[in-house]
């Protein structure tokens, strides 16, 4: 029952939350209205704090903060009698405002833990770009997509070899540094909806959606080029073997992209390092494999 309630208030847009939790906040001021003075209703008003704060913001949580501190405060200063001094309802009032305020940016800094926990969880924590977990899951989301609309997706895998060697002679710091100067080259010259992810050791993939043979090769090629460029003048230079599977029809799985593109990679590393394997692979042709040896090689 929980499950379903949050995962309904998670599909509402703001307005839709701001909307449920004014109601909610109406409908306990009429049943404080209806039970008097004597119970006090401020938990109850929590609840649609709680909800709006959450869901559409704090500065929506502080609106309806100060609806649910403002109404009852109407209701006791339309109580003649009911109180010792005319100041205690404003007090009152006061009272449950800053109570409801503590309470907004309490949450505020729960949903910033949670979020940043869940960044962290999805991030590779040395070059901080996306890990193992969030690239399947970005994956699977595409191919969903690629067999919806029918649009093409491609997948390069890459492994930096003789990484190995620049831990053995350099040190592990070493080898760290070059991991990250790794996923920076990686990065560059790529769109937005692109993601870089570092899958494990010194392996690599980047995700291109919406991209066909063509494009993927020539997105891939200048990766290519900029990478052995670089290690050219790099004090701990790595060569790199590239994979790229591109899909013009969808992948069954995850799994299945994942595993064409690494054997395309291997194929390229038995091809002799420092080559790029592009296949296309379109239902009822020849899906040619293409080796492309890096250009400052």
């Amino acid at each position: 029952m929980l499950t379903r309630t949050f995962a309904f208030l998670g599909r509402r847009s703001r307005e839709g939350i701001v909307a449920i939790g004014l109601a909610l906040s109406l409908l306990i001021e009429l049943l404080d209205l209806l039970t008097g003075t004597e119970v006090v209703f401020t938990t109850f008003y929590l609840l649609p704090i709680v909800l709006v704060a959450w869901y559409a913001g704090t500065p929506w949580g502080l609106v309806i903060s100060a609806l649910s501190a403002g109404l009852p405060l109407l209701a006791d200063l339309y109580a003649p009698g009911a109180f010792g001094h005319p100041l205690i309802p404003y007090w009152n009032a006061a009272a449950r405002f800053a109570e409801f305020v503590v309470v907004n940016y309490a949450l505020a800094a729960l949903r910033r833990m949670m979020t940043r926990e869940q960044q962290l969880a999805r991030q590779d924590p040395l070059t901080g770009i996306a890990n193992t977990r969030a690239f399947r899951e970005l994956l699977d989301g595409e191919i969903d997509r690629a067999r919806r609309y029918g649009r093409p997706l491609s997948l390069a895998y890459i492994d930096l070899d003789d990484f190995k060697s620049v831990n053995d002679r350099f040190g592990h710091g070493a080898g760290d540094e070059l991991l990250k100067v790794a996923a920076a080259l990686l990065g560059v010259g790529l769109r937005a909806t692109d993601t870089v992810a570092r899958i494990g050791g010194d392996e690599f993939a980047v995700l291109l959606p919406e991209t066909g043979g063509t494009q993927a090769r020539e997105v891939m090629a200048r990766l290519q080029q900029r990478f052995c460029g670089v290690m050219r003048v790099h004090p701990t230079p790595v060569r790199i073997s590239i994979g790229v599977a591109a899909f013009e029809r969808p992948p069954e799985s995850a799994d299945e992209a994942i595993g064409t593109a690494d054997g395309l990679m291997y194929g390229a590393k038995d091809a002799g390092k420092d080559t790029m394997a592009v296949q296309t692979l379109e239902a009822g042709k020849l899906n040619v494999v293409e080796y492309h040896r890096c250009p400052t090689s």
